[in-house]
């Protein structure tokens, strides 16, 4: 199949090209690093942990199921594949990699509701309106290094630089403001494209993943925190096989799937070696009831 140079530069929108240069500069910069070289060594190494590589594949492959179901009710197509790919690998990311601090239902539902609205942001602003390629180009490097100072300044506990992150913080704020006039002078004027397919179709595919992800996030949680907590238990049993799977049948039905109750019961529950099964069973069954008793609300007069 012949390359098309002219289909392979529009396929990216200038701020794409923008960031994919800077990107390679970037990686490039840190390549002739040795220290640098070194850290990034390290971290794909980390990354390639078997038992990582294959919670972030499973959510990969979690997430190419919902883009199917989409497509075969027909609110995917080819056309938002680019779309598809940014939202798996960034946002989905993000969504997994948080997942594993997660400790209650309650804190997954902002936590989808930040990315559902990021990603629409990026969405609209990938797709609705760009700079000219030299604008985004030179623009997109101060506003990084704009961010990475604010963000420096705010978590520094010197007086100098908080008083610095709160200026940059107001001069990035007036970009965004600027831009985001400039984009919706552009759209009122081109207003049909929010109503083409394909422009919806992009920037309800955040809201229609996230929601997808949910329960993929939610057993990641849930796994994870098991596995922390039944390392220790299988410790704290001896190593004796029997006696872990006994206690860990009987954790499995108090707690179920309710990761705050696991959260809860495991940091409560001390198990020790010389403990015999009526012992933890009694404990169980004393945090499991002390737990509903903070989870039931009192009941009105």
């Amino acid at each position: 199949m012949c390359l098309n140079i002219d289909e392979l530069i529009s396929f990216f929108s200038n701020r794409e090209w923008a960031s994919i240069i800077w990107g390679i500069i970037a990686l490039i910069g840190m390549l002739l690093s040795p220290k640098l070289r070194k850290s990034i060594r390290g971290l794909i190494k980390a990354v390639l942990h078997p038992q990582l590589l294959c919670v972030y594949i499973t959510g990969y492959i979690w997430a190419f199921v919902g883009i199917y179901l989409l497509r075969t009710i027909g609110l995917w197509n080819m056309d938002i594949l680019k779309d598809s790919i940014i939202y798996v690998l960034f946002s989905l990311t993000g969504l997994i990699a948080k997942s594993f601090s997660l400790k209650s239902f309650r804190e997954l539902i902002p936590i989808c509701l930040e990315n559902i609205k990021l990603g629409a942001i990026i969405s609209f602003y990938i797709n609705i309106y760009n700079f000219s390629f030299i604008i985004e180009f030179i623009g997109l490097p101060i506003i990084v290094f704009l961010a990475f100072m604010q963000a420096f300044g705010e978590y520094s506990k010197k007086n100098e630089h908080k008083k610095v992150a709160s200026c940059l913080s107001r001069v990035i704020n007036i970009i965004s403001v600027l831009c985001s006039i400039i984009a919706l002078s552009w759209l009122i004027k081109n207003w049909q494209i929010i109503i083409e397919g394909n422009t919806i179709l992009s920037l309800l595919l955040p809201f229609f993943l996230t929601v997808w992800a949910g329960p993929y996030i939610y057993a990641l949680a849930v796994y994870s925190k098991y596995e922390e907590w039944l390392v220790s238990l299988y410790f704290r049993s001896n190593k004796n096989d029997s006696i872990y799977k006994y206690r860990r049948n009987k954790v499995f039905k108090t707690c179920g799937i309710n990761l705050e109750k696991i959260v809860y019961i495991s940091k409560h529950l001390h198990t020790y070696t010389s403990q015999t099964e009526i012992e933890f069973c009694d404990r169980l069954h004393e945090i499991d009831c002390i737990y509903k008793k903070l989870n039931t609300p009192p009941e009105t007069p």
